[in-house]
């Protein structure tokens, strides 16, 4: 097993997620030197306001994924590129389970606001490269970070996942957070 999922959810009200774990102009500065931006449809620049986008939500409920790495594998790995390629795989594998959660979790609720844990992974190229419209309107999410939010801070202190940094091998753990944003609560 190349890795071992815990998955957490915190639920709160949105406005006090929005006040204090959004900061979209220290955000958006971020998202300008990523190679992304401009480049998917999950990515700003957005067409559309997106403080006007979150307005009216009630609960903001988070979802978090850790993965812990087989030590293993951690050992045999030490190559930054295949390291690097190895953090994008184990994250993809597990957007393929959690990321339909997620979007159950938006079906419940009309007009709920669902987003993903990172950039959306539905197409090799995005569409948006070419100047054409999204291919797959009704499951591409954004991220959190695309709208403003704080997610190192969000995983560490509202989920309790501490995130980890390496360039000479791969994290013990690597974590991902998505959300889902309603104006009623849920049932989980």
């Amino acid at each position: 097993m190349l890795y071992e999922p815990e998955i957490k959810t915190v639920v709160l009200p949105a406005a006090d997620y929005c006040r204090d774990y959004r900061d979209p102009a220290q955000f958006i500065e971020y998202c300008k030197v990523c190679p992304r931006y401009h480049h998917l449809w999950c990515c700003p620049p957005f067409d559309f306001d997106t403080t006007e986008a979150l307005a009216g939500y009630r609960y903001a409920y988070i979802v978090g994924v850790r993965a812990t790495v087989n030590p293993a594998l951690r050992e045999l790995i030490t190559d930054p590129v295949t390291i690097g390629e190895m953090a994008e795989l184990i994250t993809k594998d597990c957007r393929r389970f959690i990321d339909p959660v997620i979007l159950a979790l938006e079906q419940q609720s009309p007009g709920a606001l669902a987003f993903y844990g990172g950039r959306c992974y539905l197409c090799e190229y995005c569409a948006r490269l070419t100047g054409k419209p999204c291919r797959h309107p009704d499951r591409m999410r954004s991220s959190l970070e695309s709208y403003g939010f704080d997610v190192a801070r969000t995983t560490e202190e509202l989920l309790g996942f501490e995130l980890e940094w390496s360039n000479e091998r791969l994290p013990g753990r690597l974590s991902f957070i998505g959300a889902v944003f309603t104006r009623e609560p849920l049932t989980l």
